[in-house]
């Protein structure tokens, strides 16, 4: 599960990223740094939400950290920077 869980923050901060400047919606994104911290076991079943802000962006990299809530739960918080 927590392959998945990384790949699931992965994503929801780059597609934040990309939602948040327009100019990029169109060019590939690469993450150039992730981390991700798992505090629970995610149970079968239920739902997976995440939440993400920007924090700060440049003209080629932008930095957002996320949460990820499992049944109401945090179960893991991620940062990252993408270009």
């Amino acid at each position: 599960m927590c392959g998945w869980l990384a790949l699931f923050c992965d994503v929801m901060l780059a597609a934040t990223f990309k939602r948040s400047n327009a100019k990029l919606a169109d060019y590939p994104l690469t993450t150039v740094g992730l981390q991700v911290e798992f505090f629970a076991a995610m149970d079968m079943g239920k739902l997976v939400e995440g939440s993400v802000g920007v924090l700060g962006k440049t003209r080629f990299m932008s930095f957002v950290q996320g949460a990820v809530r499992c049944g109401g739960h945090l179960v893991a918080r991620s940062s990252a920077t993408s270009g």
